[in-house]
């Protein structure tokens, strides 16, 4: 076999942008390091490793409801999840205190009727709040009053896991945007535990103001 000599590699490279049909189809040139399209990836790329945090969450978003409440006046606030966990173990990380603590905080004795005492390990000082029982439907339905708050959660079946609604009911208008953002914020930190997540990787920061709009916009 003849070898290639330099006149050949020049000639070869001659035609290295012609096809056969003999149009041109010059190389695109590089982008330069300070051109819009490369910081358009560079976003898209921090977007993406963002997108899972350390709670094994993907970055928060707004998504509760507010209906009428059954004071004239008043409002109730929704915050819906899906739990890929069976229902029972939802009940289970609702209404004990060690499935509670997980995302919430301890209760003094289970939701068997009465009254209990629940420490907020979330909040700032740890304060505690008293708890009463209104119904317990085990797996389905907790009602309970938390000081001055009632809030109703239902779980039901959805498929392998459930889907967990939380109600609070009747909330002062002037509130909805501290309340909402609130229960969004507790709702994902059940979420995270759920499905094997770090909680405390759950920043309220993400939550509150921002998704104060969303909810007082509804009013």
């Amino acid at each position: 076999m003849a070898d290639v000599t330099d006149d050949d590699h020049a000639h070869d490279h001659s035609h290295e942008r012609h096809d056969h049909d003999g149009h041109d189809h010059a190389h695109p040139a590089p982008l330069a390091p300070d051109d819009p399209r490369l910081e358009a990836v560079r976003q898209r790329l921090e977007d993406a490793r963002s997108a899972v945090r350390p709670s094994g969450l993907a970055a928060p978003h707004a998504s509760g409801t507010v209906l009428p409440g059954s004071i004239p006046g008043r409002v109730d606030v929704v915050v819906s999840r899906r739990l890929s966990i069976p229902r029972p173990h939802a009940w289970h990380g609702l209404t004990t205190s060690d499935g509670l603590a997980e995302w919430f905080g301890t209760i003094d004795s289970g939701p068997s009727g009465g009254t209990a005492t629940v420490t907020m390990l979330a909040e700032d000082g740890h304060p505690s709040v008293d708890l009463q029982i209104l119904a317990c439907e085990a797996p389905g339905l907790l009602v309970v009053r938390m000081g001055d708050w009632t809030m109703e959660v239902r779980l039901d079946v959805d498929g392998e896991g459930c889907f967990v609604a939380i109600r609070h009911v009747d909330v002062d208008p002037a509130m909805v945007g501290e309340v909402g953002p609130g229960w969004e914020y507790y709702a994902d930190r059940w979420l995270a535990a759920a499905t094997g997540g770090d909680p405390t990787a759950v920043d309220f920061a993400e939550y509150h103001p921002a998704m104060a709009e969303h909810f007082t916009r509804q009013l």
